[in-house]
């Protein structure tokens, strides 16, 4: 209410109608009154209204006079204590009906009282209809935890979760009894196995812990009293009955916790929870089961196993797993990786043995164990076991073992953790062979993990797991490739620029053959040789764009068709790029294109680069690029290679040494597709 004057209100006028249900019956609503919003002050009432008039509508006078100072605006609200005999869904409706003139309201400025016309709204002022609804608890099985295998000897076991959500008003419960079940055991097995059984919010315990008694043969009960746990009005918990089992608890045993009677309103000698409201009545329990009450169908049991287990399988690859080529004289390079998965208890993996060897088989001893100098286990970014590495075993038949007694690494229950091994490698001069291959494995023998009840040796991994190959060099070149232009036009087009890095800053790099496809859609391809040496054969540009100079091609292989064309670019002499070095080349060829509407799209390829594809290593040029001597062949046979380059290990390093390599391994083939369209 708002005024220009000052005012003295000498009556208000509410009006309560009934809008659901029926009042007849139900007790008075009680402190029926007028409160300042502001202050909390009682401005008019209170006073009660019987059911007889509120079945229906009945008016409400307040004669209790206050003021409304001249510019002051008051905010008010009228209130009452519903009966707990109202009906669930029985609704009311309060209004403030239109002041008398002449009678209601008094101008204490000028002594006279407001006629209707200075009264706005002179109409009726409706309020909400409130609906009455009874304090209620509902009582649910919550979906968490969900029926598990545990190993004997557990402690912190969650058993069951009871969801619980306050209706109307805040609900504090004050005593929950719980009752164990088992298809298959006696009362005395749950007493003597379930111990120590609390209810918990989250991780706070909220009552003492108790054990089970006798309830019948087949079933023990716990009780939980003096709780004082409030819902709060509107809010949903979950209360979760956490124990330990016992050491003794037979494997295989099966078990079930719940509340066995939910539903029972209004007698705390038949339900086996009891709560209160606010008022400190008993409120409705709702409820919906497949049995009497949350978890008594065995909707949710906890299993006893005699111990946990862990398996070991080779991780999928990824950047660092894969196989691919590994620096010499580099600092703790990734050589495998292995996942670890804890069945039913968390396991501490104590002993382990992986074998650095230079084949795929777990059973061959290494051949050189110079390659791999220190051995380092990882989890993550986090190192396990010595600090300071592990020395592979030198020879014997033990050769290339790595024996790890100090792991004390723990896999979580029913979760996956990643073992990473890295090696720091030696150098070439150190006494590593360029182009030797390294396989990390973990081998089925002496290894240990311990659980709760009990220690396991076997890692489940039959016969050993296996990472990838891995080949030491000197260095090894890494293949970028980027756009050389978008626009396709008929004749000479830049077909694609791709970039040479040097990966190491200690030797030269060389590089002598590059291979590419060109898809053509609604154009040509650039021409191709299919057979005998007076084919039309396509040329092509390959410029060294850091030095700004063509390079000489001896021998331009081709294959494919107008629309997949293939070719392969072999160069006179080999490129060489100095340690740690960068060098960015581009392809230019001709393509037959109409003015419109046809697109070429060009990609760096390893043609031996297949789902079986092997390394071709420590030979002769010429037997890396195809197994014998390419610079005569004009057309791409299938054991040709994509990309052929050297780490120029070799003394007297030239075409002849034995120390190139095809592309296999080489990051990145096949490259990103550039294209060219109009």
């Amino acid at each position: 209410m708002a005024s220009a004057n000052n005012l003295e209100i000498r009556k208000l006028n509410a009006s309560i109608a009934t809008t659901a249900g029926s009042l007849i019956g139900d007790s008075a609503l009680t402190d029926f009154k007028v409160v300042d919003k502001a202050t909390g002050l009682v401005v008019a009432g209170p006073t009660d209204v019987s059911i007889a008039n509120i079945d229906g509508v009945v008016g409400v006078s307040f004669t209790d006079i206050f003021n409304i100072n001249a510019g002051q605006s008051r905010s008010f609200k009228m209130t009452a204590d519903i009966p707990s005999d109202w009906d669930n869904s029985d609704a009311i409706r309060v209004s403030l009906t239109a002041f008398a003139a002449g009678a209601d309201v008094k101008n204490l400025d000028n002594n006279t009282f407001l006629a209707a016309a200075e009264i706005v709204p002179s109409t009726v002022l409706s309020g909400n209809v409130q609906t009455a609804k009874a304090p209620s608890l509902e009582i649910s099985l919550s979906g968490t935890p969900t029926s598990q295998t545990v190993v004997k000897g557990t402690t912190g076991v969650s058993f069951v979760g009871i969801g619980l959500r306050a209706i109307a008003d805040d609900i504090k419960v004050t005593t929950i009894k719980i009752t164990a079940t088992s298809a298959s055991v006696t009362d005395d097995n749950m007493i003597s196995d379930l111990q120590n059984l609390g209810l918990y919010d989250g991780t706070t315990l909220i009552s003492s812990l108790k054990s089970l008694t006798t309830s019948t043969a087949s079933s023990a009960t716990a009780t939980f009293s003096s709780l004082n746990y409030t819902i709060p009005k509107g809010q949903s918990k979950v209360l979760t009955v956490k124990g330990s089992l016992s050491v003794t608890a037979v494997a295989n045993n099966p078990y079930e916790i719940g509340i066995a009677q939910a539903t029972v309103t209004n007698n705390t000698t038949g339900n086996d929870l009891v709560a209160v409201d606010s008022e400190g009545n008993e409120p409705t329990y709702l409820s919906s089961h497949a049995a009497s009450g949350p978890n008594m169908a065995a909707n949710v049991q906890v299993t006893v196993t005699g111990s946990g287990s862990i398996n070991v399988v080779t991780a999928p690859d990824d950047t660092e797993s894969k196989a691919s080529i590994v620096l010499a004289g580099g600092s703790k390079q990734s050589l495998a990786k292995f996942n670890f998965t804890a069945t039913n208890e968390a396991m501490t993996v104590k002993k382990l043995v992986v074998l650095i060897n230079n084949e795929s088989s777990t059973a061959a001893a290494a051949t050189s164990t110079v390659e791999a100098a220190v051995v380092y286990l990882y989890d993550g970014s986090t190192q396990l076991g010595s600090t300071s590495g592990y020395s592979p075993i030198g020879s014997g038949a033990s050769a290339g073992q790595v024996i790890v007694q100090d792991l004390n690494w723990t896999v979580g229950k029913s979760e996956t953790r990643t073992l990473t091994v890295k090696a720091d490698t030696n150098t070439i001069a150190n006494g590593a062979t360029s182009g030797r291959s390294v396989y990390a494995h973990l081998l089925p023998t002496n290894f240990e993990a311990t659980g709760a009840a009990a220690t396991v040796t076997t890692n489940g991994a039959a016969g050993g797991a296996k990472g990838k190959e891995k080949v030491v060099y000197k260095t090894y070149p890494a293949i970028a490739v980027s756009s050389a232009g978008t626009l396709l036009t008929s004749g000479s087009n830049d077909l694609i620029k791709f970039t040479v890095t040097n990966k190491s800053s200690n030797s030269v790099l060389s590089w002598n053959t590059v291979s590419f496809n060109v898809s053509a859609a609604s154009a040509t391809a650039p021409l191709y040789k299919v057979s005998g040496a007076f084919d039309p054969a396509a040329t092509f540009t390959l410029r060294d764009l850091t030095n700004a100079t063509n390079l000489t091609i001896g021998t331009t292989a081709t294959a494919g068709s107008v629309t997949a064309g293939q070719y392969t670019l072999y160069l006179t002499n080999e490129e060489q790029i100095s340690a740690g070095g960068v060098r960015e080349y581009r392809i230019t060829g001709s393509v037959i294109a109409p003015g419109s509407n046809s697109s070429i799209s060009t990609q760096l390829v390893v043609r031996q680069e297949t789902s079986n594809a092997s390394i071709k290593k420590g030979v002769a040029w010429a037997d890396a690029a195809s197994g014998g001597s390419p610079e005569g062949d004009a057309i791409i046979q299938d054991a040709d290679s994509g990309f052929v380059w050297s780490d120029n290990s070799a003394t007297g390093h030239s075409l002849l040494t034995t120390d190139w390599a095809n592309g296999v391994y080489a990051d990145t083939f096949p490259s990103d597709i550039m294209s060219r369209s109009n």
